[in-house]
């Protein structure tokens, strides 16, 4: 019922940090607003062919005050689960939806074409100060 509110709660309770996946079901705001404001929240951005979308959303954590971000860059499309598969999987059932894109993304496909995805990569990541990243 509570989704990734219920998570941050227990995160924070617990004095641990708390990563709020971009594809969340419930929204930035939300899940900052569910906990204390000493709460270790980090947000995990993928970047979308839409780089003004990705922009905004890092935006909307950072005001929301989350205390970092995690940039994922490898994933462009969606892939193939096989447990999702299997068990006829294909979407969230009704009501849960992907609420941080509600405002953003409309009909529209943001998710960047694989030829293009290096290219936008390096232009997102362009003076950009990066702590800690390991490969």
């Amino acid at each position: 019922k509570h989704g990734e509110c219920a998570t941050a709660r227990a995160c924070a309770a617990a004095g641990t940090m708390f990563a709020l996946s971009q594809h969340a079901t419930r929204t930035i705001e939300e899940v900052a607003e569910a906990v204390p404001p000493n709460a270790n929240l980090w947000y995990q951005a993928y970047i979308l062919s839409d780089k003004n979308v990705t922009l905004n959303l890092v935006k909307r954590a950072k005001r929301a005050g989350y205390k970092g971000i995690f940039l994922t860059v490898d994933s462009v499309r969606f892939g193939h689960r096989e447990a999702d598969a299997r068990n006829n999987f294909t979407a969230l059932p009704p009501p849960h939806r992907l609420k941080n894109y509600d405002e953003a993304m409309g009909s529209e496909s943001k998710w960047a074409a694989p030829e293009t995805h290096q290219h936008q990569q390096k232009q997102f990541t362009k003076g950009t100060k990066m702590h800690g990243i390991k490969t």
